[in-house]
């Protein structure tokens, strides 16, 4: 006796027609849905959802896609919420609304930088010997990690705030490793200007920077 097939819901022939009007088929649209955000859906699963069902163990087992992954492949193949709520499915187009929404919102302001110290000719000669050390400490961290961008921990290991400038300049768009280094040695020199003008004020000579030239001095090449 012949298993009862449950029609197909509204959804899924929209989905199924508006993707066939693209052209792709289910699997690039799932893999267009996963490149979007990380998540998206499987090309298995899009092919259960458009049919209406899933295959389990020989059986048909009925298939209603979730608001967030129908939403995702509404966005693929670029149906409006409109057509969810005509589908029935209004929660699934708040969600595709939202994804619109912030897909033509500008995009959120970069982090701000640390400010730049005041140039002069003694901060010249600090900084070119930051931008120095900073550019031992990036071949250093090459050297056990040669692809791909570095971060603050991997350049300047336990120096907490060094690393913190590094991914604060990267953060802010610099994309060029040169810019990076420079910038950062430039927001070194500056806080252990204003540590060491702090410490004597407290009458301390001690700061919280390592001193360049001696970044590397208790670590492994």
């Amino acid at each position: 006796m012949g298993q009862d097939i449950a029609p197909v819901p509204p959804e899924a022939e929209v989905i199924r027609l508006a993707r066939q009007a693209t052209g792709m088929t289910a699997q690039d649209a799932a893999e267009a849905s996963r490149s979007h955000d990380g998540r998206g859906v499987s090309a298995a699963y899009w092919r259960d959802v458009e049919r209406g069902y899933g295959g389990r163990r020989g059986k048909r087992v009925p298939t209603r896609a979730s608001d967030r992954a129908l939403a995702a492949m509404a966005r693929v193949v670029g149906v409006q919420p409109s057509q969810l709520t005509d589908a029935g499915r209004e929660d699934a187009a708040l969600v595709l609304r939202e994804i619109y929404r912030r897909e033509a919102a500008p995009p959120p302001p970069r982090p701000s930088e640390p400010p730049l110290p005041e140039f002069t000719p003694e901060l010249a000669a600090d900084m070119a010997a930051w931008v120095d050390e900073v550019r031992l400490r990036v071949a250093l961290a090459r050297r056990h990690h040669p692809d791909g961008p570095l971060d603050g921990r991997q350049v300047f290991q336990l120096d907490k705030r060094g690393a913190f400038f590094w991914d604060a300049v990267a953060a802010a768009g610099h994309s060029t490793e040169e810019s990076i280094i420079v910038l950062t040695a430039a927001h070194i020199t500056r806080a252990i200007q204003e540590e060491a003008a702090e410490a004597k004020r407290k009458g301390n000579s001690a700061t919280g920077l390592i001193p360049a030239g001696n970044a590397y001095a208790t670590m492994r090449a």
